[in-house]
């Protein structure tokens, strides 16, 4: 039997693809298979990758599906007991970060979903590696920057569960689709990823879902990768800023909306087209050159 099937969503993002998939056939002591679905790329990433790893199953869409469509094309044709989503912008640090993450995964029976530590290209921590489940007292505190004045604190900090040692295991409520290790039990339990999602937050709906049928959802840093972001809020464009907002509040009003009043709703609600204007216009200022973009 495939002990894993490594799901890869490619999006002009060649460079960083090849490099991902070096890392992956790195990887020894388990038996795998690779899926890479291009969502129409148009840097030549298919060419590259038919050329260079000629054993990966290669799905070819004509448009772009959306990270949840697109992965759940490849889960669908997926043969191993664990479904990995990799980030194309990712890189495996060791040589035997599958066969960890499947002992660690074969000891707890009841983790459903498992993620590593996640880290920037300089060393930092990419702190949606380990996320709490958002309520209005999350948001709450995080547009009001509690979560970065007091990251050790357990209630401000809750948001990216800062006030957890990283290099410890902690069973917590969710984890980044960068790395995203799933039984093929807990996907024939809980179903596919939303479709409703193009992008963003599909992690965080899914662990929603797994917790609800009483899988376990972990963080375990004896795995790490190294996560290729864009590095300049600049490189953003509207449709992104969009989806991300989207996203949160379709999660939220999906999973956690039912559990509070109207009127929290609603406050919750406003805040976020409150947080969605500044971040427009933000954006705009900074594509116009009027303020420097963040690192």
């Amino acid at each position: 039997m495939i002990e894993v099937s490594v799901v890869i969503v490619s999006f002009n993002t060649k460079d960083l693809t090849l490099q991902c998939l070096n890392s992956v056939f790195a990887q020894n002591h388990v038996s795998y298979e690779v899926i890479v679905v291009d969502n129409a790329s148009s840097d030549g990433s298919v060419t590259e990758i038919k050329k260079s790893f000629p054993q990966v199953a290669l799905i070819e869409n004509n448009k772009n599906k959306g990270f949840a469509s697109a992965n759940n094309q490849a889960i669908k044709l997926a043969k191993g007991k664990f479904i990995l989503l990799l980030n194309s912008d990712t890189l495996l640090l060791s040589e035997d970060s599958f066969s960890k993450m499947i002992k660690f995964m074969d000891i707890k029976r009841n983790a459903g979903i498992c993620g590593c530590k996640v880290t920037r290209p300089g060393g930092r921590l990419d702190w949606p590696c380990k996320r709490s489940f958002q309520t209005p007292s999350v948001f709450f505190y995080r547009s009001l920057g509690l979560d970065r004045m007091f990251p050790g604190h357990k209630k401000f900090g809750k948001y990216h569960l800062t006030y957890l040692d990283e290099n410890k295991t902690h069973e917590v409520d969710a984890i980044t689709g960068a790395f995203f290790m799933i039984r093929r039990e807990t996907i024939a339990d809980i179903g596919l990823l939303d479709e409703k999602l193009f992008m963003y937050s599909e992690d965080m709906d899914w662990c929603f879902r797994a917790k609800l049928k009483n899988w376990k959802v972990f963080y375990y840093p004896e795995v790490q990768i190294i996560h290729y972001k864009s590095r300049s809020s600049n490189k953003r464009s509207n449709k992104i800023i969009y989806w991300w907002y989207y996203s949160t509040w379709y999660v939220y009003k999906k999973h956690k909306a039912k559990n509070y009043n109207f009127i929290i709703n609603a406050a919750v609600f406003v805040g976020f087209c409150l947080m969605f204007g500044i971040s427009f216009l933000r954006n705009a200022m900074i594509q116009s050159n009027k303020i420097p973009s963040r690192k």
